[in-house]
């Protein structure tokens, strides 16, 4: 019985032995199949993992940080749809214009129609804005697009906007030179004493006569001048800033209480010596209707080109005033300048007794000789000590002048 189980035990290590040797067989055998490369995967076969995180929808982007969310989220973003089955609505929401051009040009097709886009005209949409309040600001103009329109339109385009609205209101440059003779017609008409005179181009066989000057002064202004004001007249040209350009020249005259009065006034081409000697002869002949035949004024100006012939044609006793501004900058661009200079130079322009100013003069010759030789040689009277007592009038600038020219600018 002993021997039975001892024989049973040894059988039962046997087989252990038997199978443990078998995996260990073939344990040594698969090793020696093994290879390195079967455990290296391909980059290739490796799925990298990501996130699934859906892309930011239109809405998404609608938090209320920009002026027109509120605007967007009353629409209707466009969702694609089969053709045959495209329906467009209003206030439909696109991702971008190209977006926008294939839908619509499929919808086109579908409903077997085509389209012709003009160009949007601003003015139409402003003009009684415009017409309203003509010296409306552009940024208002912009504002209105804005909040009207919801259209974002670059400022620079209203001025464009601005002028065309007002040609087709009020009509254009070229209307309104072509009427200037029946507005002479008229002025001298409903106003008797008024001086209204309009020059054109000599006629000639088939060519249309052309604007070349005119002059204007209204009785009231010239009485009133004759009447109310110094004997000094302060003459000027301005350019115009429109259409046709040209040349403004003006006479001003100063009232009892030192301010400007102005009494006459004329369009040219240019600023020339037959401009001048045009407006000169016009403003004797204005007198000379009044009954005033004094020829002794007191012009000041600066030194524009013709002025002092022209003026000592029509009036051969009058004086001149120099503007002592222009005066120091023609200084300045002969290389007279500096602090002492500037200084010393208005002390002798606003120099009431010869004392000052020939200490002014003495100072300013020991700072630079030059300077006093090229002031000496203005012919013109510059400084007040010289001024003539009767005209009762200290002006030696035509900043007077200057005031009247800047009310014309747009």
């Amino acid at each position: 019985m002993v021997d039975q189980g001892h024989q049973d035990l040894e059988q039962k290590r046997a087989v252990e032995k038997g199978l443990l040797g078998g995996v260990m067989m073939k344990v040594e055998q698969y090793d020696d199949d093994l290879d390195l490369a079967d455990f290296i995967e391909d980059e290739e076969e490796v799925q990298c993992l990501y996130d699934d995180i859906p892309p930011k929808e239109f809405e998404d982007y609608l938090d209320g940080t920009q002026a027109m969310d509120k605007t967007y989220k009353n629409g209707k973003v466009w969702r694609d749809c089969e053709f045959g089955s495209i329906k467009l609505e209003p206030w439909l929401i696109f991702a971008n214009k190209e977006s926008f051009y294939e839908v619509f040009k499929d919808f086109c097709v579908q409903e077997d129609f085509g389209v012709f886009v003009e160009k949007s005209d601003p003015t139409r949409h402003l003009q009684s804005d415009i017409q309203a309040n003509p010296d409306i600001p552009v940024e208002s103009l912009q504002r209105i697009c804005m909040e009207r329109y919801i259209i974002q339109v670059k400022k620079r385009l209203f001025y464009k906007v601005k002028a065309i609205a007002k040609e087709l209101i009020h009509g254009g440059f070229g209307e309104a030179y072509s009427l200037l003779p029946r507005y002479a017609e008229m002025v001298k008409q409903t106003n008797p004493g008024s001086y209204a005179l309009v020059t054109w181009t000599q006629v000639c066989a088939n060519v249309q006569p052309r604007y070349k000057a005119c002059f204007f002064s209204f009785a009231a202004q010239v009485r009133g001048f004759l009447r109310g004001c110094r004997p000094i007249i302060g003459i000027d040209g301005a350019h115009l800033s429109g259409y046709y350009k040209g040349i403004l020249l003006t006479a001003v005259g100063i009232d009892g209480n030192n301010e400007i009065f102005v009494f006459a006034y004329g369009i040219v081409c240019t600023e020339s010596v037959e401009t001048w000697d045009y407006f000169m002869r016009n403003l004797k002949c204005l007198f000379e209707k009044e009954g005033c035949n004094r020829d002794d004024w007191t012009f000041l100006s600066d030194r524009m080109k013709g002025v002092d012939a022209t003026i000592m044609e029509a009036f051969p006793r009058a004086s001149r005033r120099i503007c002592c501004q222009h005066l120091y900058s023609n200084c300045k661009t002969k290389g007279f300048s500096g602090t002492t200079f500037h200084k010393l130079f208005w002390v002798a322009a606003d120099a009431y007794n010869p004392y000052v100013f020939n200490k002014a003069m003495e100072k300013i010759h020991a700072y630079n000789p030059d300077v006093v030789l090229y002031l000496e040689s203005t012919t013109e009277v510059w400084s007040r000590h010289q001024f003539d007592p009767v005209v009762c009038c200290d002006h030696n600038t035509t900043n007077f002048v200057e005031s009247f020219n800047s009310c014309t600018k747009p």
